[in-house]
Parts: C-alpha cells; structure tokens; sequence
C-alpha cells in the first residue's frame, strides 16, 4: 500500500489507486486537492457502509454531505457510495504528515447484484422456529433449549452441543444438523452414556472413522469436590442405526487431561481447538492448555491468574477473562484468544532457548483497548462488549462475535512494530440491537444471549471457509443463524441470439453473456456448453469447439463484477411449426462457483408472420342443408414498416362442408378437405382478400377456421373461425331421452378435452352445462376391440367422471353394460374400454360423457349436475373381422391352497377359449378356476378363436404353488373392536414386503400367503409401519419358536409408542432352529392408550396385520448345547433349582409391595451375543442397579440404571456361553428377576 505524501506550503494533488491485494480492502483513490482535507474515491460499485481507517485516526463511516460528495467524521452512521463518487475526509492534518489509509466495505447495497451476489453479505435461518424446546426435526420443527457451541463438520453438517435445561441438573445433548437445517440428536440423557457438563466441541476433519468425524468434546464434572476437566472422544462404529437408535451408531471414550478448575463459575468457560497436524488446544477463564490425551496430560503455555499482563511470554502473560475461548490456525502456531473486551495472540517463539515449553509462546494484544463500548478502528484503538466466540480463517482473519454484531479483524499488512497497529476491527454483520432479523447483514439483529451468561459462554460461532459461512449460535432467539460472508459465489448467465425474420437457411449469432457476480472473486477456467438442437447446426466459431453438435467453449476468466463473452454462429436447418429453443450452461468454474445454471433463448417460428392479421366472413349465417355458401378471407400486414413474404392461408374442412371452387388473385386448392392457397406477399399496411365456396350439409351447426400456415402448415394461433347454421339435416344419433343441466352455481367445473381413438375434442372456455357435439365429434370403432379414453378436467377441485354409450340405439343409457368408463375424485380421467358383442352395427349411437364435483354424488346420465357438465359425441361400431388377441389375468400369482381364478380379457371377440394351467389340466370355459394339487411353478397359457382366427398368450412361471407356504395357525386372531378417524395400518414395508392397505376397517387381515419375504439370520432389517394421521402405539411379533403364540420374551422385535408412522430397526435371531421354514410375523398398530398390548388382544382402534418370514441360514456356528463340558440335564437341574429359590424369595418381596402399577422388564434379544438390552417399565426413580448371576449364584456384573431412562445396554461379551438371571433394584427394593441365554 503506497502512502499519501503532502509537501508543505504548497497544494499538490496527488491520487493513487490502494492496492487490493489485503483481505476485505477495496480499490480506492485518494486525492488532495487543498493541502488540508482528503477527498478519498471508491473505485467499485455501489456500497453502504464504507470503512475507512488510517494509522493515526479513529475509524470513520461516512455520510452523505452534498450530491456528488460524502464526508468522513467519527459518527456511526451508514451511508450509500456510488461508484467514482468523491468523499472528504475531514480531519485537520499537518501537512508533513504522511497518512496511510485502508478502505473496508460491510455490505453491498440495492444495484450491485442479486442477493446472492460477492460482497452482499446476509444473514439467515439455518435451523430452529425460536421456541424453547428439545425437538428434532426440520428447520422449521426443531427446537433448542441452549445452544452453547457448534463446529462444522463434513458435506455441510454441524455438530451442536445443546445444554438442554442447563443449570437444571439434566443432561446436555449433541445434536447434529445438516446442510439443509434438519436436525438429529447423537447423543443425549436418554442413552447408555449421560452427557453433562459439555463445555465445547472440536470436529476433527482429518481424522475420519467409518465415514465420519472424530468429535472432541471438553467436558468438567464434580469429582470429590473439585471439577476436573476431560476430553470425550466420540467415533462412529460404521453401523446403520437410525431415529431413536442413532446414538447406537457411536462411540464414547472419557479422557481425563489432569486440569483442575478451582473456581466452580469457571467451570462454564472451557473450550478446544485443533491444528491440522491434530494438536489439541484448551483453554479455561485465565489459561491455555496443550493437550496430550494418548498419556492424559496437559502443557500449560500461557496465563495463570485472572488479571490483564500484555506483551509476556508463556506463563509471564495473564488473561482477564477468556470467556469466548480460543481457536487456534492450522498449522499450530498462533493462538486467538476472546479474551473479555480484547482479542488476544498467543505466537509459537521457537527461539527463546528456554527448556520450559511456555517461554515459548508470546502473548500480545492485536485488538480492543480494553474499554466496554463499541468501536471499529485499528488496533487497541477499538472497543468490544461481551465478546463470544472466537474464528480464525486460513488468511489470518479473525472473527469474532461481540456487541451483538459479527465483527472481523483484518491484519492491515503493516509492518508496525506495535503489533496492534497492524490490525483494523470492522464490523460484517449486526446492527446491534438485541433481537431476530434476517436478510441484509446491515439490518441484522442478534441475541447471543438466552438470560444464562453468567454461567454460560455467548455468541459461539463457528467458520466453514469452503462455504464461506460462519454458522452463528444465536442462543438468545433458539436458532442456529449463518452469515453468508460473499453469498454463495454465482455467475448469471444469459443468450441472446442475433436472428431477425428467421427463415429456413437463416445464420443465427449466439453471445453467450457470463457475469460474475462476486465483488471479490476471480470466476477461472469457466467453460459453458451447448448443445444444438436438431433444427440448428453449427457454422464457426473461435470461442467453441464442436463435436456432434455439442459446442464447448474455452477456458475462460471473469474478473469479479465484470462480464464475458463468448459467441459462436449457428444455421436454421429447419423452421416448421415448433419454436427452436437453444440454451446454454456451465460445466466448470473453480473458486466454489455453481454449476448448472442455464439460460435458453427461443425463435419463434412466428416470426414476422406474428404481424399479420387474419378475418373470415361467411356469405349467408343460416343455409338450408345442400345449399352453396362463400368464405371471404381478409388478411392484413398491420406492420407499417416491415413487409411480410411467403404467406400462406389454411383451412381444415370440418364435417359438413363440402369444397366447390375457388377464385381470385390469391385462390385455394383441396386435397383431402384441407385447403392450401397459394404464396403471396404483403407489402406494409396492405391485406389481401382470399374467398372459396362450399357446399353445406349433413351438420346441423358447422364452424369452420382459416389460417396461417407456418412451414409444414401448422396453426400458429393467428386464426379467424365463423359458424353456419344448416337446417334439414339428418346426421346423428337419434335423439336422447333427456338432457342433463347444472342446478348449482357455476365454480368453473369442466371438461376440458374428450380423446378416444381419432376422436380429439378440446372446449377449454366452454362455460355451457351441456354440449351436443355429434356432429363435429365422432369416431369408428370396431365391437370385441380395446380402446383408451381420456377425459380431461378443470376446476377447483378433483371430478367423479362418467361415459356411457347409446349400445340398443334407444335414446337413453339404462340399459345393461351401456355405462362403459367410471373414474372418482381425479383431474384426468384415463383407462381402456372394450367394445362388447351384440351392439347395434354400423349405427351412428349417442356417447355422454359427464363430470361433476367428486364432493357431490356420481353423475347420472339424465341427473342434474350440481356443478358438472355434460357432453354427447357419436360412436358408430363396425363389425370386427379380426383374430382375437389373447390376454388374460389371475387373482393371485402365488397360492398357498392351489386355488386360483383366471379372467380372460382378451379382445376381438373370441368364441371359444383353451386353457393349459402347465400341470396337464386343461379347461375350455372363459374365465375359469383351477385348482393345483402339488407345489411347483407353473406356466399358464390361453388360446382363443374366433371364425377369423386364433392367438395365443402365454405367461411363463406365472403362477407358484406352496401347499404348506403359510405359517402354522396362529393361536388367536385379534379383531377390530370399533373404527374410528383412520386408525390401523396403511402400508406395511420390511424387506420385500411392501403392502399397502386400507385403514382399520378392514380389521385383522391374514397376508401370509401372499406377502412374504426372507431374511439371514443375525441381520438387521428396516421396518416401516405407515398408520393414519393419529399418534399409534405399534408393536411387531415374530414366531421364532414357530408354535403358534408369541408368548416368548425375545419374540417381541419391535415397540413403538405415540407415533404416527412407526419405523425401526429388526435384528432377525441366530440359532432358531427353523430354517426355510414360513414363521409369522405379526404386527400391531392400535390408537395411543398406554395399555399393554398383547400379540392376542382385540384392539378399539388400530388393527393387526400378519406376514410371512422365512430365515435363511447366516452361517453362524451355533452350538446344540450351551453346556459341552458337562452333563446338560444335571445342570439344568440346579437351574431350575436355583432358579425356583431366588424366585420364591423374589415373589415374596413382590407380594408385599402395594403397587397399582405392575413393573415390567424383558432382556432382548434372548439368547444373545454381544450386546443385549434390558428394558423396564419404570423410570421415575432416583436410583436403580441391575445385578447380574451366573448359574452358580454368584455376581459377575453389576449396572447403575439412569434415572428418566428405560433401558439398559448389557455387554455380553465378557461373559461365557450359558444361562444368566438379573434382579432388577429400584430405590433399594426388588422389583424384577428374570434370565437370558448368552450363546457364542
């Protein structure tokens, strides 16, 4: 940076351009055209919130003083700068003095790109809705109690410590949220491990564990009076738990680091942080720690006692209060300390010879005089109030969160051997006020604190510079908030095509614009694509290369704020009546820049036939049938500048006009009923007048368009219709019995399009209840054939939709089968008809087509509609002389009793069928039932005939018996009491099952025939259980033992309550014993009552559903006996003796407890290897232990339980193969004696 040097007694103007090569800085000019004042330049676009700093003077904003000038005082005002516009600085300098001055922006201001563009910093919602609360889920559903610290860890996820009701006595909670803000919790009170006293987080990205993050956690606890400091250590365990069970999927190691914290209001101010060469780094109120967690200890190398002594090394240094913590930069040799109202550095010093390890850090003051207020300025010349949490970028930029503001501290790149001289503090976001504003960083508004300071660091933050975000816990408000430092980094796009009057042949030249929108970063090696669509081919380009059509462009750079071009030439191959849509994107930019991002360009195939205009007139609006009528066609040029060439006008004949002749300047020929005339020009301002004559008959309305015809003669809506009445016409079905009308209000329910085979009529704007189209709209179909029918709907809401066809030719649709298509609550209506036999032939019939509002009744062919429509339409069928074509369907393709129905749908009316069901019976009905008498899988075939032919359609493997594919009987079948408000199942997946059903009203429902699956033993599989929209309790059986109950404790896989939507996880036993063998699965889905709910019980609301699983073997060794060294049965003799003895002693304690609620408990899985869980039913107590006995009675485990927790985690590993029982203690008293299996 170049200084401003002014001579004495003399007026020099002398302006330099600041270089722009420092973090923040922006290019700025700085004149002296007085000898006295400074007028300083900003060279760049328009901003708020300039900064400028010298060496000499406090900080300036600048406000607005006169149009074309802004002057600089000490206010904090903000105000807007434009581009080249001049600002005073005025302060009274000498003129020997050499002043250095350093230009900062905050925030770009409206002009300067979209909200997202470089340099617009903003300020958003990542997660939470501001309530205080413990609740996962989405950003707009999750709650935080008090966020106290957060890192970032990888693909965008944060790691969240949440002091979930500190200062209560419960227990803290990490919680994870993604790059989307949904929310997760790991880890909390709920587990095996009971997380308090979590003081910060550390996410170490270079030490990845199964996927994952390592997670150091800092953490005090009350050990025998004093607080000691440790280390949680947490890694993933590369398995797949999710939901309830994710904090299964991680591992947690306690480390303590022999630190003692002698005051316990200290104990709230601890924090981490990691190098990249993985060095740890701690720091509580008044020192800072090197951390070794290999041998649990600590280096002590700055600070000691709670006071302020600046420009020390190590030790000699004091700290007056880190309450914001430290972060340290990534190679480990500078720590940045939020040390009260300053910001302190602790620099490694490899030099100073001494043996002790803190001489060797040195201690000064980069920022903040030490004053409480609010001041951006260089060095110690700024002040800070409540300083949080403390971010270091790899530039050397610290972060910091103070004042209810984001600020930042920038090194100046002086060389002042006063260190904080070499430091300007700058504020990035926040207002200062205290509360909840998101958008522009200016107007931003904070509340770092929730009401718990005293005990709690504020305004923790944390930096992903890949993102250029720093994620903000703004406890105050129960968010998680991110400053977007330069937006998402984005370049705009655009395409605009050279091309005027494009015809066939015509070159096109594209110029692809591409702007970078950043204020501060180059947008390198950018390359955009495109690819020609067929109507286009490539003709040069110097910017593009091609290959098949796909043109690449170059590398190339785009400055920030700037723009690029890049052009190629294009050729029109083809203009017919589709416009030619072409478009360009990126596929590559460095720096973080989107990709993807697209811009198109049409030519229309209009063009400048888009001036024309077109009229028809008729020459008499009412004609008896066989008369001759003319058409004139006027069409004008309403340019009055541009002549338009190769005109051509079109008319489609509808049914009932016949073509006579044509004449004129212009005149038309006929081929096929469609009318072409022939090419002429029109001058600007000018029209010409085209007419024909027809003869009219048959139709009794016939409406009748012409228009201009675009390349291969399409209708580019620049049309002119005319309607003519014909009297004494005969054409048509006869007349219907009844025409139907709405009785309702009209709400714009219509029918909008009718397609079967060539019948295609739209009436978007038809607004009348009731449409005859007989006469404009008919078909042929043929009896025996299949048909798609489409009917297409508008309005406000779904349509009930009806068709029925006319088939005796009576006037009226009651007769059987004349109602031939239904569809209820759709927009479009879709399907396949059959023609039937037996209908009158080669009849004009009356088709109707109705809708209405799918809230009212299904419309009736002679009903009144209370909002619906009406249409008619002829069908005339034709005799079918066609082969028929075979085709027929089953009502299962598996059967688990032999019996199976079969339904021919074949088609072309077939006479006779011959069936073969592929285990040598045949059957020659139409649609028949068979029985199979043995297992197997069969191939099924049908032949049918008819006097022109026969087909055959064979299905291969279609149908696959299993006589004993069920599961034995189930001891009892539980049935639905009362339904109620959707209550019961709804879908049902796991596996291959993927089932979907009614609600309860169906009440129990057997599927295990039909809907089975296998799984491996000693694998875990995800379950979902969809219900209706009210919280259920659902539970999920499997028959291991395969006798017909679900009596047995471990039989019970699942158990979900008050949820809507059950999910979870089933971990399918090892060692059965019933391999490929079909086991019942039974689940349970019943409204939220808190009852027990058992395999057999006949639920109010809800429902029970059963299933079919076969186990696989898993090849796991398991053993025929748990007992290989000695005699089994003896040993089972002084189990059950032993047992019988603790239980009696057991039974007695039970007896005399008077509890109105029973305890309940069971060990799963059962037998077990590895980890077991016990669960209980109780768990308001204040203290519980579970003892563990081997046969011989003696302890070989003892566990404390949780209070507020249900559930034990039981490491069976240590233990031999064998029988083990466990007596379960509440508050001193026995409530529980059960046993459990460990098999290995």
């Amino acid at each position: 940076m170049k200084n401003l040097i002014l001579a004495n007694a003399s007026i020099i103007l002398i302006c330099l351009l600041l270089s722009n090569n420092i973090s923040g800085q922006i290019p700025t000019n700085i004149c002296d055209d007085d000898g006295v004042n400074f007028d300083v330049q900003v060279t760049t676009t328009n901003f708020t919130n300039l900064l400028l700093m010298s060496d000499n003077v406090v900080a300036a904003r600048g406000e607005i003083e006169t149009a074309g000038s802004i002057t600089i005082d000490n206010s904090s005002g903000d105000a807007e700068f434009v581009a080249g516009q001049k600002i005073k600085f005025t302060q009274g300098f000498s003129a020997k003095n050499t002043q250095k001055f350093r230009a900062y922006l905050g925030t770009c201001a409206s002009g300067c790109g979209n909200s997202n563009s470089g340099g617009d910093i903003t300020v958003n919602t990542l997660t939470g809705n501001g309530n205080s609360g413990y609740v996962d889920g989405d950003p707009n559903t999750a709650e935080f109690r008090f966020v106290i610290r957060l890192d970032n860890g990888l693909n965008g996820n944060l790691y969240v410590i949440d002091g979930n009701n500190v200062g209560s006595g419960s227990a803290d909670a990490l919680r994870r949220v993604d790059n989307a803000g949904n929310v997760i919790t790991i880890i909390n009170s709920t587990n095996d491990v009971l997380l308090t006293g979590l003081k910060n987080i550390e996410v170490d990205l270079n030490n990845i564990v199964n996927g994952f993050p390592t997670i150091y956690i800092a953490r005090v606890k009350l050990i025998s009076g004093e607080y000691k400091v440790s280390v949680l250590n947490i890694t993933h365990k590369n398995t797949s738990f999710t939901g309830a069970d994710e904090w299964m999927n991680w591992e947690v190691d306690d480390i303590p680091v022999d630190i003692t914290i002698s005051d316990g209001r200290s104990r709230w101010y601890v924090d981490l942080s990691m190098d990249d060469s993985d060095n740890l780094f701690l720091s509580d109120v008044s020192r800072v720690f090197k951390l070794d967690l290999i041998n649990k200890t600590n280096i002590l190398i700055a600070g000691d006692d709670q006071v302020f002594v600046d420009n020390e090394n190590g030790t000699k240094a004091r700290f007056l209060g880190i309450f914001g913590g430290i972060d340290v930069n990534s190679a480990g040799d500078a720590i940045y300390v939020s040390d009260n109202r300053r910001i302190r550095r602790i620099i490694y010093n490899s030099n100073t010879g001494s043996g002790l390890e803190s001489d060797n850090w040195d201690v000064t003051t980069i920022a903040g005089s030490g004053s409480m207020g609010f001041v951006d300025a260089s060095g110690t010349k700024s002040e800070f109030e409540n300083n949080g949490g403390i971010e270091v970028n790899c530039s050397g930029d610290v972060y910091v969160a103070s004042n209810q503001r984001i600020r930042k501290i920038i090194n100046n790149g002086g060389s002042s051997t006063t260190e904080s001289d070499n430091w300007d503090v700058i504020t990035i976001a926040g207002n200062g006020n205290t509360g909840y504003v998101d958008g522009s960083a200016i107007n931003a508004e904070f509340s770092f604190s929730n009401g718990t300071e005293a005990k709690q660091p504020i305004g923790n933050i944390s930096l992903d510079e890949s993102a250029d975000v720093i994620k903000v816990a703004d406890a105050g408000n129960e968010r998680i908030r991110s400053v977007v430092l330069y937006g998402t980094p984005s370049l705009d796009i655009s395409l605009a095509p050279k091309v005027f009057n494009p015809r066939t042949g015509s070159t096109v030249g594209y110029a692809v614009k591409v702007c970078n929108l950043s204020q501060f970063k180059n947008a390198d090696n950018v390359v955009v694509e495109s690819i020609l669509p067929s109507s286009l081919s490539f003709v040069r380009s110097t910017e593009f290369t091609n290959s098949g059509n796909t043109l690449t462009s170059n590398a190339f750079t785009v400055a920030p704020n700037s723009c690029q071009y890049v052009r190629y030439v294009a050729k029109i191959t083809s203009l017919n009546c589709e416009d030619i849509t072409n478009c360009v994107k990126f596929i590559n930019a460095d720096g973080g820049f989107e990709l993807g991002a697209e811009a198109c360009n049409v030519i229309t195939s209009g063009g400048v036939f888009k001036n024309l205009g077109i009229t028809q007139n008729i020459s008499s609006a009412s004609v008896s049938d066989g008369s001759t009528v003319t058409y004139q066609i006027t069409v004008t040029n309403q340019s009055s500048t541009i002549q338009v060439d190769d005109i051509v006008i079109g008319n489609d004949l509808p049914s009932g006009l016949t073509f006579v002749s044509s004449s004129g300047t212009v005149v038309f020929t006929e081929s096929n009923g469609v009318l072409t005339s022939g090419t002429f020009n029109l001058a600007a301002s000018s029209s010409q007048v085209l007419s024909f004559d027809a003869v009219a008959g048959d139709c009794p309305s016939i409406t009748n368009c012409s228009y201009v015809v675009l390349g291969g003669g399409c209708d580019f809506t620049m049309e002119s219709c005319a309607t003519l009445a014909v009297t004494g016409t005969s054409f048509g079905p006869i007349a219907a019995t009844c025409t139907p009308t709405r009785t309702g209000d009209d709400f714009e329910f219509r029918i909008t399009n009718v397609s079967l085979e060539s019948l295609e009529n739209s009436t978007p704007d038809a607004t009348e209840d009731y449409h005859d189209f007989t006469c404009i709209g008919s078909v042929e179909v043929y009896e025996g054939s299949s048909y798609p029918i489409s009917i297409t709907t508008s309005g406000p809401a779904s349509h009930n939709v009806r068709v029925w066809i006319d088939y005796n030719n009576d006037g009226d649709f009651v007769d059987a089968n004349e109602l031939i298509f239904s569809a209820d609550n759709v927009v479009v209506a879709s399907g396949n008809i059959i023609i039937p036999s037996g209908t009158t032939l080669n009849t004009q019939l009356r088709m109707r087509v109705a809708s209405d509002w799918n809230g009212t009744a299904a419309p009736a062919p002679c009903g009144n509609f209370l909002y619906g429509q009406a249409e008619d339409y002829t069908i005339t069928i034709l005799q079918n002389t066609s082969p028929p074509s075979s085709g027929f369907i089953s009502d299962i393709t598996f059967s688990c009793n032999g019996n199976v129905s079969f339904t021919d749908n074949s088609t072309n009316i077939p006479t006779s069928w011959s069936w073969d069901f592929g285990d040598g019976t045949t059957n020659n009905l139409q649609s028949p039932s068979h029985t199979y008498g043995t297992d197997g899988i069969y191939t099924v075939s049908l032949t049918s005939t008819n006097s022109f032919g026969s087909n055959t359609d064979t299905k291969t493997n279609y149908i696959e018996v299993s006589l004993n594919g069920e599961p034995i009987a189930a001891s009892c079948t539980p049935q639905t009491m009362s339904t109620c408000c959707l209550y019961g199942i709804l879908n049902v997946s796991f596996n291959t099952i993927n089932n979907s059903t009614d609600d309860g009203i169906e009440g129990y429902q057997d599927f295990t025939c039909q809907q089975r699956t296998e799984v491996i033993e000693g694998q875990g599989y995800p379950i979902s259980i969809q219900t209706g929209p009210n919280s259920h309790d659902t539970r999920v059986w499997i028959d291991y033992n395969n006798d017909g109950d679900f009596d047995e404790l471990y039989e019970l896989v699942m158990v979900s309550n008050n949820t809507v939507n059950a999910s979870g996880q089933i971990f399918i036993q090892s060692c059965v014993g019933f391999y490929d063998t079909p086991l019942r699965m039974r689940i349970t889905s019943v409204a939220k009552n808190g009852y027990t709910i058992t395999p057999c019980w006949d639920p109010s609301y809800g429902q029970t559903e059963d299933y079919t699983i076969i186990i696989k073997d898993g090849g796991i060794a398991c053993k025929t006996s748990l007992y290989p060294d000695e005699d089994e049965e003896e040993i089972l003799e002084e189990e059950n003796e032993l047992e019988n003895e603790e239980h009696s002693e057991v039974e007695e304690i039970l007896k005399e407890k008077d509890t109105a609620v029973p305890f309940l408990c069971k060990f799963y899985p059962n037998p077990v290897s590895g980890t077991g869980w016990i669960e209980y039913s109780y768990n308001d107590f204040q203290k519980g232990h579970v003892i563990i006995y081997n046969m011989l009675g003696e302890v070989v485990g003892r566990y404390t339980l949780i209070p507020g927790s249900n559930k034990l985690a039981v490491n069976t590993s240590v233990y031999n193969s064998g029988v083990y029982s466990y007596t379960i203690m509440i508050n001193d008293e026995i409530m529980s004696k059960e046993r459990f299996i460990v098999s290995k």
